[in-house]
């Protein structure tokens, strides 16, 4: 009975033993959980950092294409104003080309209406012409049916 009793001590030691080791394979379980979490944590706030670190890139640079396109942009704003005086100097000067062409027209229409009036007088002497010899042929055949009334 003392092998019973050395056998019993033995399997409540190992019952024991078991028991400590499903604990502490347990913590082992809950320490490598917490292990991996903190690592995912790591990593992400690795992510993180490098996430940021591109983005304060991306604002520099942003940055730096925001400056240079308002430099552009201002460059370009003084070039139209100078244009613009340009063609506010250049329409003055059309206006004066306008009145100078209103007034040739002016001329040109005169001159063509002389003409106008060059061509009815030498075709009126025409029809005036015309108009005394009809009324001469007129008074001749009038002589003529006189005539031969008489006759």
């Amino acid at each position: 009975s003392a092998t019973q009793w050395d056998s019993a001590n033995a399997n409540a030691e190992l019952f024991y033993r078991n028991n400590e080791l499903v604990q502490v394979a347990k913590k082992l379980r809950e320490s490598q959980r917490k292990l991996d979490h903190a690592r995912a944590c790591l990593v992400n706030q690795q992510a993180i950092k490098q996430e940021e670190q591109f983005l304060k890139q991306a604002m520099v640079a942003q940055g730096k294409e925001y400056t240079d396109r308002k430099a552009d942009m201002e460059k370009r704003i003084a070039e139209l104003e100078a244009r613009l005086k340009e063609m506010e100097a250049d329409s003055k000067n059309a206006e004066q080309y306008k009145t100078e062409l209103e007034n040739f027209q002016k001329d040109i229409m005169q001159n063509r209406q002389s003409i106008v009036n060059i061509e009815q007088a030498g075709v009126q002497g025409k029809i005036d012409e015309f108009r005394g010899v009809e009324g001469d042929l007129n008074r001749v055949i009038g002589e003529i049916d006189a005539l031969e009334y008489c006759l």
